[in-house]
C-alpha cells in the first residue's frame, strides 16, 4: 500500500511538472507571435492547437494574446495594406 501511495505522489509530481513545463511553452509561443506575428508562428500555433489550448490558464492567455494583437492593429495589417483607400 505504501508503494502505491508513492507511486501515485510521484505521479502527480510529475503531472504538475508536465502542466508548468507546458504552460512555460505557450507562454514563449504566444511572445513569439507578438513580437513576430508571422505565418510561421501561426502554424506553429495551428499545428499544436488542440495540446496546448486545453487549460483554463492557457486559453486566458491566448485570449489576452490575440486582444493585445487586435489592440496593436497586428491582426487586419495585412488587409490594411491592400485596402488603403478605405
Amino acid at each position: 500500500v505504501e508503494t502505491l501511495f508513492k507511486e501515485v505522489e510521484q505521479l502527480e509530481q510529475l503531472t504538475v511538472e508536465r502542466i508548468n513545463l507546458k504552460e512555460d511553452f505557450v507562454t514563449s509561443a504566444l511572445k513569439q507571435l507578438t513580437t513576430n506575428n508571422t505565418n510561421k508562428e501561426w502554424s506553429f500555433l495551428e499545428a499544436h492547437f488542440k495540446s496546448f489550448f486545453n487549460e483554463t490558464t492557457n486559453i486566458k492567455k491566448l485570449r489576452e494574446t490575440v486582444l493585445q494583437l487586435a489592440v496593436q492593429g497586428k491582426l487586419t495589417e495585412d488587409w490594411r495594406n491592400s485596402n488603403p483607400e478605405l
